[in-house]
C-alpha cells in the first residue's frame, strides 16, 4: 500500500521498533521508474499510519547501480537512530551475488554508499548475507552463506569496522569466516540468522545442513557455530577424545530425521528476561518435521545454555525436558517455515507463513504463534494463541 507508484512485485522482509513507538519495515520491490529491483525502508507512525517525515514522503530507496539489484534481507535501529542493513546485491552482467551492507540517518533522509563484499573472485560467486548484529564496540557482524570454487555451500561472516565501510582485518582471515559443517551430506551448509553475546563479543551463527542416515538417506539437521571475539572458530574440551573439537553443534526440532525431513535455524535470539534480567540462554527458533504420521513441517523453538570458552552448545535442563518444541498447527499437509522472533514484555512471539493445499489449489497464509510468561519470565508452553 505505500510504494507510491512503484510496481508489484512489493515484499517486506524485516522490521524494527524504535523506542518511541515507530515502526520501520524493510524490503524489497521493482522499482517501476527504472526497472531495477530495490531495497526500500520506510516507517509509520505507532499507530500504523505514515510517516510522512521519513525519507521522501515516508519512504527511502537504496537503489542500485544501474544493472544491479539490490534487496534487502535484515535491519536493525541502531543505538543513535540509524538505520543499519544487510542484504544481497546481484550484479546481472557478472551474474554475482555478494554481501550488502547500508546505513541510512535515522530520518531517512541521508544513505550511505553501499557496501558490497565477495568472497571469492571471477563470475559466477554467489554470496548472499541474511542477518546482521552489532557487538558491544559498535562493529556491524553480517552472516549468510558463500558457494566456493567447488560448489559447496558454506557459512559465512564478516565483521565491519563503524567508522569506516571496511572489513575489519582483525576478525577471522582478513576480516572474513567461511565454515564448512561438512556432515557428509550434499555440503551444502547455510546460514540464516546470527547474534552477538555481549560482552564477550563471541558470535552464534544458525541455519541448516544435509546430514546423512545411519540408515540410507540424509535429512535437513538445524546447525550452530560459535565463533571468538577475534572471528576464529571457537573450541571446547572434549571429554571423549580429552582434545579440543571445534563448536559446532547440529540439532533436529524432533525425533523425525528420516529422509527427507528438514529442520532448521532461522532466528537467533539471547533471552533478557532470566532472573534478574540476565542474558541466561540462547533461543535457536526456527522449523522442523513432527513425528505425527502423515507428518507435517512446524514451527520450533529449542534453548540452549549460553556456550563460553571451551564448552559446546548444550540444551536448558529446565526447557521441554532438554529438547526443542514444535508447534503443531493441526493439518498434516500443513509446511511451515518460521520467519521472525521478538520478545515483548517478556512474552515470546514467532511468526512466519504456513503453505498447503486445499480445495481451492495452493495457499499461502501468515500466521504467528505466542509463548506463555510467568511473572514477566519466559515460560515452557505456548499460550492458546495462534492468528492464520
Amino acid at each position: 500500500m505505500f510504494y507510491l507508484s512503484h510496481s508489484f512485485p512489493n515484499r517486506a522482509v524485516s522490521i524494527a521498533v524504535r523506542p518511541n513507538g515507530k515502526i520501520v519495515v524493510g524490503g524489497n520491490i521493482l522499482d517501476s521508474n527504472n526497472g531495477l529491483n530495490t531495497a526500500v525502508v520506510i516507517q509509520l507512525n505507532a499507530d500504523g499510519s505514515g510517516d510522512s517525515s521519513f525519507g521522501v514522503n515516508g519512504a527511502a530507496y537504496v537503489s542500485p547501480a544501474s544493472g544491479d539489484g539490490n534487496f534487502i534481507s535484515r535491519l536493525v535501529v541502531d543505538g543513535d537512530g540509524t538505520i543499519d542493513m544487510a542484504g544481497t546485491n546481484h550484479d546481472y552482467v557478472r551474474n554475482v551475488n555478494r554481501f550488502l551492507f547500508d546505513r541510512m540517518s535515522a530520518d531517512g533522509k541521508t544513505i550511505e554508499p553501499a557496501f558490497t563484499y565477495e568472497f571469492g573472485s571471477g563470475n559466477n560467486q554467489d554470496d548472499h548475507a541474511l542477518d546482521l548484529a552489532i557487538d558491544s564496540q559498535g562493529r556491524y557482524l553480517v552472516g549468510g552463506y558463500h558457494r566456493g570454487a567447488a560448489g559447496n555451500y558454506d557459512c559465512a561472516v564478516i565483521r565491519i569496522q563503524h567508522s569506516l565501510f571496511e572489513v575489519d582485518p582483525s576478525f577471522g582471515s582478513g576480516g572474513q569466516n567461511i565454515i564448512a559443517f561438512d556432515y557428509g551430506g550434499d555440503n551444502g551448509d547455510f546460514c540464516n540468522a546470527l547474534t552477538v553475546i555481549e560482552p564477550s563479543d563471541y558470535v552464534v551463527l544458525g541455519g541448516h545442513a544435509t546430514v546423512p542416515n545411519s540408515g540410507g538417506g540424509s535429512h535437513q539437521a538445524a546447525i550452530l557455530a560459535l565463533l571468538d571475539s577475534s572471528g576464529n572458530l571457537a573450541t571446547w574440551r572434549d571429554p571423549n577424545s580429552l582434545g579440543f573439537s571445534p563448536a559446532k553443534f547440529s540439532f533436529d526440532y524432533s525425533s523425525n530425521h528420516v529422509s527427507g525431513t528438514a529442520h532448521a535455524v532461522t532466528r537467533l535470539l539471547l533471552d533478557r528476561y532470566g532472573q534478574f534480567g540476565q542474558i541466561g540462554t540462547l533461543l535457536a527458533i526456527g522449523y522442523g518435521t513432527d513425528t505425527l504420521s502423515p507428518s507435517s513441517q512446524d514451527m520450533g523453538v529449542a534453548r540452549f545454555l549460553l556456550p563460553s570458552p571451551f564448552t559446546n552448545f548444550a540444551f536448558d535442563p529446565t526447557f521441554n525436558n532438554l529438547q526443542p518444541e514444535l508447534l503443531y498447527l493441526g493439518n498434516a499437509s500443513f509446511t511451515c517455515v518460521t520467519n521472525a522472533a521478538a520478545f515483548g514484555n517478556g512474552n515470546l512471539t514467532i511468526a512466519g507463513s504456513v503453505a498447503y493445499t486445499d480445495d481451492t489449489g495452493s495457499t499461502v497464509l501468515s500466521v504467528a504463534a505466542r509463548y506463555a510468561k510467568y511473572d514477566g519470565i519466559f515460560n515452557n508452553s505456548f499460550d492458546p494463541f495462534l492468528a492464520l
